[in-house]
């Protein structure tokens, strides 16, 4: 004979083996691929900015050839960037990639694909040379 407890228990287990089952299924499917961003609503070619410090100096340059701005996520798409950081002591720290995107706040950079940052010598530092295939990089710090 069959109880009502042992029914529930029987279809407690069913649901845990169907969630089960399904759960394995979803971690197989690869991830969705990021939608596209919506249309621009600008483009720069030729882009350069500068950020100046209290003192009117340089912090930082920034050029590509060029930026497109996505106002769906606020990002900006950059194309062949690179990046100039003026450090203390006259030390420069070069960064050159393929892509770039940079979020609305402009706090930091992500730059992809082929990612090459310089360091000229200065203070203790002899300089230096890193390869990468994606750095993230904090502008504001």
């Amino acid at each position: 004979m069959f109880s009502a407890r042992r029914l529930a228990l029987g279809f407690v287990l069913l649901l845990l083996a169907a969630g089960s089952w399904w759960l394995t299924r979803e971690a197989e499917r690869p991830p969705a691929a990021r939608p596209a961003p919506a249309e621009p609503d600008y483009v720069i070619e030729d882009f350069v900015a500068r950020a100046l410090d209290a003192r009117g100096e340089h912090r930082y340059v920034l050029s590509a050839e060029r930026l497109t701005h996505y106002p769906a996520d606020d990002t900006a798409h950059l194309v062949a960037p690179v990046l100039v950081q003026h450090l203390a002591g006259g030390v420069r720290v070069t960064t050159r990639a393929e892509t770039g995107i940079m979020p609305g706040d402009g706090r930091e950079i992500l730059m992809r694909g082929n990612v090459r940052v310089e360091r000229t010598a200065g203070g203790a530092s002899a300089g230096g040379e890193i390869r990468a295939e994606e750095m993230r990089i904090e502008l504001e710090r």
